[in-house]
């Protein structure tokens, strides 16, 4: 583990609880849309209030989940959320005719910011190699323990993220 706090960039539901859960299964002292002792994992981490992260010597990775899943799922947030992105990004989501119009704009915007922060691209589906690629190691069996324990939720607890082990799971167990 990197003295560096460790710092992961994402759209909104691309996997970023989810990650925190592993992290935090690791031994990383993470928080969730915050900054924890050993970093943080979530797109409101590039909010101004919660950015200080940026002038240190951070980890910085970025997630990215397949559009195709994510902005199906994104277009279920409260409007505000699209309004907060766009202070973000300098985007224009807000301008959009539809909800899924807006969503797709968020996720285009925010994961361009993102990018600026980092090459260090994890895929959701994909998760264990990316990370290990990028030296992050995390263990193959707290990845299996997570999806499991998110697999067991209720749906109005975080079923928006009931689709990792659909998607993760697969690609993870076959490697």
């Amino acid at each position: 583990m990197s003295d560096n706090k460790v710092i992961v960039l994402g759209c909104g539901r691309s996997g970023t609880m989810w990650l925190t859960d592993v992290l935090i299964a690791n031994g990383y002292a993470v928080e969730h849309e915050q900054l924890g002792e050993e970093g943080g994992v979530g797109w409101r981490l590039l909010l101004p209030e919660c950015d200080s992260w940026k002038n240190t010597s951070a980890d910085v990775y970025h997630i990215v989940r397949d559009p195709f899943d994510c902005v199906p799922s994104m277009a279920t947030h409260d409007l505000d959320v699209f309004e907060l992105i766009d202070t973000i990004t300098g985007g224009s989501s807000r301008d959009c005719s539809d909800v899924l119009e807006q969503a797709t704009a968020a996720w285009v915007d925010l994961n361009k910011v993102c990018m600026l922060w980092t090459d260090k691209v994890v895929r959701t589906e994909h998760m264990l190699s990316d990370c290990r690629l990028h030296g992050l190691d995390l263990s193959e069996v707290s990845i299996q323990v997570t999806e499991c324990q998110l697999s067991g939720m209720a749906n109005a607890d975080r079923g928006h993220a009931l689709w990792a082990p659909v998607h993760g799971a697969a690609r993870v167990n076959s490697r």
